[in-house]
């Protein structure tokens, strides 16, 4: 699936549009209150609501990085990367279409670095939405 490579919002003079960040959830890492995502993500939704992820949406710290701890660790199975961005895909579904883009974070681009896979772009591709930061990265 091809991104997209802007977006445009509709707008005209005096509309009001809400925009959501959407950065450090950490998904995946027992501290992160998901139920609490749930409701940032669903509280003030309407027509005009847009969301920018800046990075670190999952924790991505797989086993062989020096910061994984399994205390940490919410992910209940073996592939914890696959496993939390499927459940972020399933979370974020119902306003995939009102997302700019998603950025990687510091977990994400560690990652790329150890394993050669961005979780982020996995997910953009699903939702073929922007994958947004600076050139070269992700």
């Amino acid at each position: 699936m091809e991104h997209r490579v802007g977006v445009t919002i509709p707008y005209e003079y005096g509309d009001v549009f809400t925009l959501k960040p959407l950065f450090d959830i950490h998904f995946g890492n027992t501290q992160c209150d998901v139920a609490k995502f749930k409701k940032y993500l669903a509280e003030g939704f309407y027509q005009n609501t847009w969301f920018i992820g800046g990075g670190d949406l999952i924790d991505a710290i797989i086993v062989h990085d020096k910061r994984y701890r399994k205390e940490t660790d919410a992910s209940p199975i073996d592939s914890m990367v696959d496993y939390q961005v499927d459940e972020m895909t399933e979370i974020l579904r119902p306003y995939a279409h009102r997302i700019i883009g998603l950025g990687s974070g510091n977990h994400e681009e560690t990652l790329v670095l150890k394993a050669g896979t961005n979780p982020i772009r996995r997910i953009c591709a699903i939702f073929g939405i922007l994958l947004v930061g600076p050139p070269g990265l992700s």
